[in-house]
């Protein structure tokens, strides 16, 4: 009886994986009919390695990644789990420019034919990429672009909603900016395959839902590794070196969830990257993590070159020419079911008593101010560290005195309202 119920979960389990990526990872391509003004987005899909003629094994599926040989057994294991050997591959399928009148012009696109005539390869997946950036340099040269944001949203979100997220940030942060000049952004939105397929029972869903999360953390991390590192570390800052000094716009990355697990991972990844210019000291302005779903031991910990399985990937933040500032809420109940994680989301690792990061240097803990209130945090690169925001007075749908203009039922979402617009805002003025 036990071996049959493992096979059923087997079989439900991979006919979810099978269906993720059919509808909700191609409606970008398929309906052309997508609207966020000043702006780029990329399409990522996972699709079976074979379709792409990649072959599961030991080598790495991504020629343009290598894991470097002075980092550790740790780290080289959890980089090896994610970008080696995989049934399947995860390529960006559709590649979209829209400009201020909101015209999409199309870079790249799979589904302008039937789908199951399409011919996946690395090779034209990564040329597109290639030229999405160059075209990018000549977008950001003819217009008078103050920020180049960069926004990945988290599990469970397909493209879709993560479209209307990048929708609603941007405006709530062009709010708080009170649409000055001083503000003037152009958006580049990650949409990945962060969700498996919809099941008519609620039962099924759930249950779905949930035995998918070390999937999608591994592909967030994949992400991160791989096409989100060429991007931020090699595409971007080349983009930007072709403009001139008064046309570069700051840069900053905007993750919620799953998203900011997966920006912050290729944030710190540039030394996989086998094309990069290593000596290049370029770093974003701003990375902005709402609820992060990755760990605080990720900062590693003052007198401990190795904290947690994943062996402290982002020790070396004091190194970049970025401020790093997360949030966190009391509100948030997605980031605690990840019990043997200490997730910076989650206010757990803040509880006295956890082997987390209660007191840890790396991070400077501050209180955000009721809704109306004012804040007086400041960022000093000087000073380097994470700047860690309870924003329990704010991330939570029943705080009173809030102007919740959030559709949110739960604290990890309720990450779209005016409020956190003023929130970052706060630090985006800053850079």
């Amino acid at each position: 009886m036990k071996q049959f119920l493992i096979l059923l979960m087997t079989l439900f389990l991979y006919a979810c994986s099978a269906a993720q990526t059919d509808r909700a990872y191609q409606e970008l391509g398929r309906s052309e009919n997508f609207e966020l003004n000043d702006s780029l987005i990329i399409g990522f899909e996972k699709i079976n390695s074979a379709k792409a003629n990649i072959l599961p094994g030991d080598l790495i599926d991504y020629p343009f990644i290598s894991i470097p040989t002075d980092i550790s057994v740790n780290q080289k294991l959890t980089a090896k789990r994610a970008i080696t050997g995989q049934a399947k591959i995860i390529l960006p399928t559709q590649i979209v420019f829209q400009d201020s009148e909101g015209d999409l012009d199309f870079h790249y696109n799979l589904y302008k034919i039937r789908p199951e005539q399409n011919t996946y390869s690395m090779d034209d997946s990564l040329n597109k990429m290639r030229g999405a950036f160059d075209r990018l340099a000549k977008v950001l040269g003819e217009g008078n672009y103050t920020h180049l944001m960069i926004y990945s949203m988290g599990w469970n979100n397909d493209q879709v909603e993560s479209v209307y997220r990048f929708n609603r940030l941007k405006a709530s942060i062009k709010s708080a900016s009170k649409h000055g000049s001083n503000y003037k952004p152009f958006i580049v939105g990650i949409t990945w395959p962060s969700v498996w397929s919809s099941i008519s029972s609620d039962a099924e869903r759930l249950l779905g839902h949930l035995s998918s999360y070390p999937t999608k953390s591994n592909d967030a991390d994949e992400i991160g590794y791989t096409w989100a590192n060429l991007m931020l570390n090699e595409l971007v800052p080349n983009t930007l070196n072709t403009l001139p000094k008064s046309k570069r716009p700051k840069v900053v990355l905007l993750g919620h969830s799953m998203g900011a697990r997966l920006l912050s991972r290729a944030l710190f990844s540039k030394a996989f990257l086998t094309s990069a210019d290593k000596t290049e000291t370029w770093s974003p302005d701003l990375f902005f993590g709402l609820q992060g779903a990755f760990s605080a031991r990720r900062f590693g910990k003052d007198g401990k070159d190795e904290w947690g399985r994943e062996g402290s990937p982002y020790q070396g933040f004091k190194s970049l020419n970025t401020q790093i500032v997360l949030t966190t809420s009391k509100h948030d109940n997605a980031n605690p079911i990840a019990f043997w994680s200490c997730h910076v989301g989650s206010t757990k690792w803040l509880v006295s008593g956890l082997d987390c990061a209660k007191d840890n240097q790396h991070f400077q803990v501050e209180v955000w101010p009721k809704a109306g209130g004012t804040s007086t945090i400041k960022f000093d690169l000087q000073d380097k560290r994470v700047i860690m925001i309870d924003a329990s007075s704010i991330i939570g749908p029943d705080e009173d005195g809030k102007d919740d203009e959030s559709y949110a039922t739960d604290g990890h979402n309720d990450v779209l309202d005016k409020e956190i617009g003023k929130l970052i805002w706060h630090f985006i003025e800053q850079t």
